[in-house]
């Protein structure tokens, strides 16, 4: 030991010097953690809605966006009778379904998807 180590009294308050921090040294060598990014929701739920599920139909194992597994209970619910989903997707299938003087016209499919998804709240599909 040097003399000044011989000297030096070890006690409350006073750690032994090798125990101290070296000189340049942090005492937090990981910092202060960074607070969290901007979250969107609508984002999130995209991307939740999108999420690949397994779901079993009449027996058979097939994957579907939750989005669509969705939509498949709804229609089951529908079938089934349930009041509030029939008062739900009445109005729906109102605008989705042509009326009789568009029997013969072509339905654009991704005009009726985007205005499905304004009427959940979603962002609209930009037209490609």
């Amino acid at each position: 030991m040097t003399k000044n180590n011989e000297d030096y009294e070890i006690g409350y308050r006073k750690p032994p010097q090798h125990t101290r921090w070296q000189k340049g040294q942090s005492g937090n060598m990981t910092g202060r953690s960074k607070a969290p990014k901007h979250v969107d929701f609508l984002h999130l739920l995209k991307k939740a809605m999108n999420k690949r599920v397994k779901v079993r139909i009449d027996g058979d194992v097939t994957y579907l966006s939750k989005l669509e597994a969705g939509a498949e209970q709804i229609a089951n619910k529908y079938a089934g009778g349930d009041l509030r989903t029939i008062k739900m997707v009445l109005p729906l299938l109102d605008q989705l379904q042509p009326t009789a003087k568009d029997k013969y016209v072509e339905v654009d499919v991704a005009d009726a998807k985007n205005r499905l998804l304004e009427m959940l709240g979603l962002p609209p599909k930009p037209k490609s």
